[in-house]
């Protein structure tokens, strides 16, 4: 019985053998088929649609209430996910500091390479 059975599915597919069999069950209680979709109450998609529109909305307020950072370079997705030079900044702990350190450091390389400059002209 196994092998016919295994036979029967890989020849016929076992989506349409349990369709058939479906079928034939409805056909024999003398039930009629039923389609879930066709009979949803409209009740329930409309309360769908509504709970969808009310989830993007609150999205649409996080957003815009996310906090936004003040340091010069930090562009901002559409999602509100700060990225800065192509990369994504994590929320971390003194962010802010390690954002001044990197202005400082800036600072000072330049501040060498127009001490090396004036070097090369003096010699």
């Amino acid at each position: 019985m196994g092998v016919m059975l295994s036979v029967l599915v890989a020849g016929v597919g076992a989506m349409d053998l349990i369709y058939c069999l479906a079928f034939v069950s409805n056909q024999v209680t003398g039930e009629e088929a039923t389609n879930a979709i066709e009979e949803a109450p409209s009740k329930q998609l409309d309360s769908r649609e509504q709970g969808l529109e009310q989830y993007r909305e609150n999205l649409r307020q996080q957003i815009k209430t996310a906090p936004r950072s003040n340091v010069k370079g930090v562009t901002y997705a559409q999602d509100g996910v700060p990225y800065k030079d192509g990369y994504r900044l994590e929320p971390v702990e003194g962010a802010a500091q390690l954002d001044v350190l990197i202005e400082k450091l800036r600072v000072l390389e330049r501040q060498s390479q127009e001490k090396e400059h004036q070097l090369e002209q003096m010699s």
